[in-house]
């Protein structure tokens, strides 16, 4: 176990509040009990999937980090290239991610199976299978992130994989609300507040997904959930 790769970026913020920027596609910025934590948050695009801006990228690149963590490789998870601009403004930031992202990443070191603690917030990345049977075979890696609050960000992961008690906050893709299936896997896990991620722009949606995710969550209104833009922040 690695313990405290870097100081946290933010003493003294207020403990139990969650902070999220989304930053890319299907990631972005938790900021939780003084600690930064990049989650899938430099993307390319893929079709309708948005990329970084260049904007938020250079925000991303003025901040402190105390850690990056990619869940796989795929383009509208992870773009090398911006990663490793970020990481050589960032000069100290750890970094969690498969072996294909830490190939992605040399010289700048990255650890795949290793828990790590930053301050009072620690990470531990969980193997599990990515959505579809085109991707069964892809490394991927989700996180829990426990602190005053207990995260756990999915990534492209498959929800039948997780057992192991209620998140405050649960970070998902589409498919978690855009079938009745696929959100009462989303019931099963029982997260206090859902962040709903990986959606495409309302102006480029060719698989009408936003007209799934809303006709879903209409009528279901039991678990809160946040669709936030890039670059958007919302308090958790």
């Amino acid at each position: 176990m690695c313990k405290n790769p870097r100081l946290p970026s933010s003493q003294g913020a207020e403990t139990g509040k969650i902070r999220w920027t989304r930053t890319a596609n299907a990631g972005g910025l938790l900021e939780l009990d003084g600690v930064s934590v990049l989650l899938d948050g430099i993307c390319g695009g893929v079709g309708p999937y948005l990329p970084t801006p260049p904007r938020v990228l250079d925000r991303l690149m003025a901040r402190s980090i105390d850690l990056m963590a990619f869940t796989h490789s795929h383009q509208d998870h992870f773009s090398g290239e911006d990663v490793r601009l970020c990481l050589s403004a960032q000069k100290g930031a750890a970094v969690l991610g498969p072996r294909d992202v830490a190939d992605a990443l040399s010289p700048y070191p990255a650890a795949a199976e290793e828990r790590m603690v930053v301050g009072p917030v620690t990470v531990t990345p969980i193997p599990s299978r990515h959505i579809g049977a085109a991707c069964r075979k892809m490394e991927h890696y989700s996180f829990l992130l426990e602190g005053s609050r207990r995260c756990l960000f999915m990534g492209d992961a498959a929800p039948v994989q997780w057992k192991d008690g209620c998140p405050d906050v649960l970070f998902a893709p589409f498919a978690y609300a855009a079938t009745g299936a696929g959100w009462r896997m989303t019931e099963r896990l029982s997260p206090k507040r859902l962040v709903l991620l990986h959606m495409p722009g309302r102006d480029n949606d060719p698989e009408g997904l936003w007209q799934a995710v809303e006709g879903v969550l209409s009528r279901n209104r039991d678990i809160p959930v946040d669709i936030p833009d890039i670059g958007e922040t919302v308090t958790l």
